[in-house]
């Protein structure tokens, strides 16, 4: 005899690190260790709420925002899109080989530029963006000036951990940022 739960969860609720919490603490319950359950924070006041309200200096893009006819211009070229095409999911599988192989290559090649007593950093989504963004724009030729964007989303969690989210307990909303990359064809070829 069994039970098959299955969960639908939106990402507007939360990131993935808030739902692996919010699983992790329903195991221990289902285990009866309740005792080892972290209290959760944000149901009920957002601790996250004040964080970018206040910058003390202007955005590197804040000229490149939208404005109120961009925006409208954007909703009538891809609101169609949006709203009449069928969903379609697909999936990429890149093998890890390849992925190690990259990243290797480039701290092999930033090291060579890096100064004395720099150690260059690369994670595998750095690795994953760069190839694809140049994937993507393969087909532009090499010495266009068109302007592209490459979005990396990234945790916050552990920068905001001891300023913001409170150590000794979960926080299941979400808490993610993103670096944009706005860049020339040419500089990304």
């Amino acid at each position: 005899d069994s039970t098959l739960v299955t969960l639908h969860w939106l990402h507007v609720a939360c990131d993935a690190l808030g739902f692996k919490a919010l699983m992790d603490s329903w195991v221990l319950m289902i285990q009866g260790r309740e005792d080892e359950v972290l209290p959760l924070h944000g149901y009920d006041y957002d601790p996250l709420k004040e964080l970018g309200k206040h910058a003390t200096e202007k955005h590197l893009v804040a000229d490149k925002r939208l404005t109120m006819a961009g925006t409208l211009q954007f909703g009538v070229r891809n609101g169609p899109d949006f709203t009449m095409r069928a969903k379609e999911n697909r999936m990429v599988y890149i093998p890890r080989w390849f992925i190690e192989k990259k990243r290797n290559d480039i701290l092999e090649e930033l090291k060579a530029s890096a100064g004395e007593g720099e150690e260059p950093f690369v994670t595998e989504g750095d690795v994953l963006v760069a190839w694809w963004t140049r994937l993507v724009v393969s087909h532009i030729p090499a010495d266009s000036t068109r302007n592209v964007t490459a979005m990396s989303a990234y945790s916050l969690r552990k920068v905001l951990k001891q300023d913001l989210l409170p150590p000794n307990g979960l926080y299941v909303g979400n808490c993610i940022g993103f670096i944009n990359q706005i860049l020339p064809v040419r500089d990304v070829l």
